[in-house]
């Protein structure tokens, strides 16, 4: 009866992973999903700041004008030995290198732990809930991505497909966390695909949609302010795109001030809590300043646009705020910078627009500059440029600025990209070792290595044989190229027959001084990019030798140029069906 039981349920995870309408469904559940992650992480941070920071009412901590000093510096403190807590006592449990959504769809099929998500939000309340300056929205994707990873799994999902459901789960969350249908999906195509098309738009837009609905009824917030629109005049896009110069400066050194720091704590080898007990002190500090350092930034912005902000001020919290994000995150605090970069924009552009009205340039106010630096801000560090304006549009209902909007988030996207190179997720992923640029799927690219494609060697010359003699071998053994060998057994150099043919006339001269790529190896763990690149040699011989290491040329195995090609075609093949939804149809 079990095994029936067992079986049937086989079956209708089955029909439902081959079913379109199915799918559909589980987009919708994961846009579900996404949005209880977030009412739940939002009201899990507002009860930890309303017991420890004694709040009142609904207000924000980071919207409070005056935060009890002694609270200011005890609370972080309380919050790094908690956090220090877990690493030790809850990290054994874990996995110690959590994938990330962007980690999970380039390089693992949309693969992610359930378990390891929560541990990651228990870090994150840790974090945010006492008063540390970074954001819940890391938890929020991460949440919302895993169970959907999950859901797709238990129900037989495909991989392509899989990595639309963790996209979805993510757009579901940021959908429902900034109230933007737009913006979320958009976060799901830019940030967590890394590719648009019709096979991916419907689940993912439905997924946004859903997290929308689902969060208005759990009693979700509505936009956080509105901007009474401006006419624009043409000298302003150019006063707005030095404006975007700026704020990309200040992305590209927070970005960088925040991997500095994690590395010049790792140069201490400190422990960990110490660490993260010096980056709470710094922000408890910063926050008996001015408590809008303090949290994400949420009851700040409100503040801000509701009642403005003094120049001198604005300049003074932008200072703080990006000082503290990045030590936040460079002692090992859990957290994201997605609200933190809005609210640096949003300062930044409330200074900004101060000095253009001093100056008596033109008469765009600062609330204006605002919402532009909120878009221009969050798109330099996270990413994905039309998810951060659509965001920031949805936010300050101000669709009439799409066209400055736009034009500011290309010009510091480009300027950002020139100089830095990378988005602050992809960075990180680059200073780990991890050769990812976005969350295009590229497991192939990084499962594919020499040690996969190689054929074994059963033939190897000694290199000192004289050249009559190879010639013989290659008409004996029906030979490609000759594997030449030195006395230590070990690689010598390659040898073609048209070489040998070449140089017939030294009748007796050695095999050895024929030898090309003598110096010019494959080693196992060399994926595909790097095996095409050292391909691409003065000489044309379409084979190349896999040796143990550089510094031991123990002969392994033996890779043509034709199935390297073949497989990093088959490589992008896939690459491309997932950025446009078509297939290629090679020529029989």
């Amino acid at each position: 009866m079990i095994r029936q039981n067992i079986s049937l349920l086989n079956d209708i995870r089955l029909i439902i992973s081959k079913q379109k309408f199915f799918f559909f469904i589980l987009a919708i559940i994961s846009g579900i999903i996404g949005a209880f992650a977030v009412e739940f992480l939002n009201r899990s941070s507002l009860l930890l700041h309303r017991l420890l920071f004694h709040l009142s009412g609904s207000g924000h901590l980071s919207g409070l004008s005056l935060v009890n000093p002694w609270y200011c510096i005890c609370i972080p403190l309380l919050g790094a030995i908690g956090l220090a807590a877990t690493y030790r006592y809850l990290g054994p449990y874990f996995n110690s290198k959590i994938a990330d959504i962007i980690e999970a769809n380039a390089l693992y099929g949309g693969k992610l732990s359930v378990k390891d998500s929560l541990y990651i939000t228990i870090q994150t309340l840790f974090s945010n809930g006492f008063g540390i300056s970074l954001g819940l929205e890391s938890a929020y994707t991460q949440v919302g991505s895993a169970m959907a990873s999950k859901i797709g799994r238990f129900f037989y999902i495909r991989q392509n497909k899989l990595r639309i459901l963790v996209g979805c789960g993510a757009a579901g969350a940021i959908g429902a966390a900034f109230n933007s249908i737009l913006g979320g999906a958009f976060y799901g195509f830019e940030i967590v695909l890394a590719s648009y098309n019709f096979i991916n738009f419907p689940y993912v837009m439905i997924a946004a949609i859903a997290g929308y609905i689902t969060i208005y009824y759990l009693g979700g917030e509505n936009p956080v302010f509105h901007i009474v629109p401006e006419i624009v005049h043409y000298i302003d896009y150019g006063v707005i795109c030095i404006f975007s110069f700026f704020c990309a400066f200040i992305a590209i050194i927070v970005m960088y001030g925040a991997t500095r720091i994690e590395l010049f704590i790792k140069q201490l080898k400190i422990r960990k809590l110490y660490g993260l007990l010096g980056g709470a002190l710094l922000v408890g500090v910063f926050g008996i300043i001015n408590p809008a350092i303090l949290g994400s930034g949420h009851g700040f912005i409100w503040v801000v646009f509701d009642h403005g902000m003094a120049f001198k001020l604005s300049c003074i919290i932008l200072l703080l705020k990006a000082i503290a994000s990045s030590v936040s995150l460079g002692v090992g605090f859990r957290g994201g910078l997605f609200f933190a970069s809005m609210m640096l924009g949003g300062t930044a552009g409330i200074a900004y627009g101060n000095i253009i009205d001093f100056i008596g340039f033109h008469d765009l106010s600062p609330l204006v500059y605002a919402a532009i630096g909120m878009a221009v801000m969050s798109a330099s560090i996270i990413g994905g440029p039309l998810s951060m304006m659509f965001l920031s549009l949805d936010m300050t209902n101000s669709y009439p600025m799409t066209g400055i909007v736009l034009l500011a988030v290309i010009v510091a996207i480009v300027t950002v990209r020139k100089i830095f190179g990378f988005s602050f997720a992809t960075w990180r992923f680059h200073l780990s070792g991890k050769k990812i640029r976005s969350a295009l799927d590229i497991s192939g690219l990084a499962k594919t290595n020499a040690a996969t494609l190689m054929k074994p060697v059963n033939f190897k010359v000694d290199c000192y044989l004289p050249i009559n003699k190879a010639l013989d071998l290659f008409h004996s053994y029906h030979l490609e190229v000759l594997i030449l060998r030195n006395d230590k057994n070990e690689y010598a150099g390659l040898v073609e027959l048209k070489d040998i043919l070449e140089n017939i006339a030294n009748y007796k001269g050695k095999i050895g001084e024929l030898a090309i790529r003598k110096n010019r190896i494959l080693t196992p763990g060399m994926n595909i990019k790097e095996m095409m690149e050292s391909f691409d040699d003065i000489h044309e011989c379409s084979w190349m030798i896999v040796v143990r290491g550089t510094d031991n040329y123990e002969i392994m195995g033996i890779v043509s140029k034709e199935d390297v090609i073949n497989r990093y075609n088959d490589i992008l093949e896939g690459q491309i069906k997932d950025l446009t939804g078509m297939k290629i149809y090679k020529e029989l």
